[in-house]
């Protein structure tokens, strides 16, 4: 889950909340995700929890303003390890 965006003086600040009832991707019915977040042709990530399928990220994102800020999305995917491979979960599109 995404806090909806706020804009503060140097951009806009997305955080990252939580993540709910995400599904086991390992032998052991757990899963090792993360939330990948794109933003001007550029891929920003928070950090792995491991063993989780209910993450408490908290982190937050500062897209520092630029001209065309309000004209722009910001994309985020989360994403699980399995197999020494990540796959993606859900992901949702947010206009700025």
């Amino acid at each position: 889950m995404c806090k909806p965006l706020e804009y503060s003086l140097c951009g806009a600040d997305v955080q990252v909340l939580e993540g709910k009832d995400l599904p086991a991707s390992d032998w052991a019915g757990t899963c090792d995700p993360y939330v990948e977040l794109q933003y001007d042709q550029r891929a920003y990530s928070t950090r792995t929890l491991y063993n989780s399928q209910q993450p408490l990220w908290n982190e937050t994102f500062v897209f520092l303003e630029n001209s065309s800020l309000l004209t722009r999305c910001v994309c985020a995917g989360v994403h699980v390890f399995a197999c020494m491979r990540a796959y993606l979960v859900s992901r949702c599109v947010c206009a700025l």
